[in-house]
């Protein structure tokens, strides 16, 4: 894993020049920062991750930095998540990987920075956004997830809460959003020739398969199932909530599982897009689409359609 001196961490996200008036540069790095700017607070498994801004040979970058003490666990989890990212080769959209720094004193993660946030909170701030941009944002996610799959890497918390935005200017002058795949604390490759694995731990109950909820086991396939909430997410109006008519967490696995009661199509959502998105419901794990081909389907849907991203603020 590539493991970040402090020295060097401590510049890329500002974290230990508080004090600090004027940029400062790392003479290991050649990195630059200025006095911290917290991106934006975040919670992370069972501890409190605070974000922040800093640059990276010529990069601007995000670090995620533990608030409080960790326990020998949640230090293995951060671990796992950076080892993970760094086995990832680049792919446009998924999350950037730049080091991290493990030591007494705490964790670092460093990260591309996304200054337009979470997809979730986008959509919520964008309920009239136009159908050909929501299907080019979940044809991005294909196209990270697809990535994964062929890594055979397991995500396992594929959600629009989990996705990240960053705001670019494009050839033509005109601000384009790029999705990028985040979140990798619970992710795992599959090897030795196995197609899933199985786990016990927590997961997001509104955005799992039949057979995690039912066996704890995990697949490239269960991804799809949850790419399929949240495309439901994408094309719903902003803020909606999965299964939102049922009371808890147990009544959603238990309409799930036993009832196998899945998503019924946004209001007014194109049909075309919600046949190729209901195939992601399949109750077999084996009938559902490959991310490969969803990637495909929505690339050929979204061709030649006008897409109007709306800027945020920064």
């Amino acid at each position: 894993m590539r493991v970040m001196p402090r020295q060097c961490a401590s510049w890329a996200f500002a974290y230990f020049t508080a004090e600090a008036s004027r940029k400062t540069t790392c003479r290991r790095c050649s990195g630059t920062a200025r006095p911290p700017k917290r991106v934006m607070p975040a919670a992370c498994s069972a501890w409190a991750i605070a974000v922040y801004r800093g640059t990276f040979r010529g990069s601007e970058v995000a670090v995620k930095k533990a608030l409080r003490s960790i326990d020998e666990a949640q230090h293995a989890e951060l671990r796992k998540e950076a080892e993970t990212m760094q086995a990832i080769p680049g792919h446009a959209n998924i999350l950037q990987f730049f080091g991290a720094c493990f030591d007494d004193d705490g964790v670092l993660l460093v990260v591309e920075l996304c200054d337009a946030g979470t997809l979730d909170r986008y959509l919520a701030r964008q309920p009239a956004l136009d159908w050909a941009t929501r299907l080019a944002l979940c044809e991005q996610v294909a196209a990270g997830m697809s990535h994964l799959e062929h890594l055979r890497v397991v995500h396992r918390d594929l959600a629009a809460r989990n996705v990240l935005l960053n705001q670019v200017v494009g050839k033509a002058g005109q601000v384009v959003l790029v999705a990028k795949v985040a979140h990798f604390g619970l992710a795992r490759q599959v090897k030795d020739g196995r197609q899933e694995y199985a786990v016990n731990s927590n997961v997001a109950i509104r955005w799992a398969a039949p057979e995690v909820l039912r066996d704890r086991r995990h697949s490239s396939a269960s991804d799809v199932w949850a790419f399929g909430v949240l495309c439901w997410e994408v094309f719903s109006p902003g803020g909606a909530r999965p299964y939102a008519e049922l009371r808890d967490n147990d009544a959603v696995a238990t309409a799930v599982v036993q009832r196998r009661q899945t998503l019924a199509a946004p209001r007014g959502c194109d049909s075309a897009v919600w046949a190729m998105v209901q195939p992601c419901f399949a109750y077999e794990a084996a009938k559902r689409l490959t991310f490969a081909q969803l990637h495909a389907s929505l690339k050929d849907l979204n061709a030649g359609r006008p897409i109007n991203y709306a800027p945020l603020p920064l």
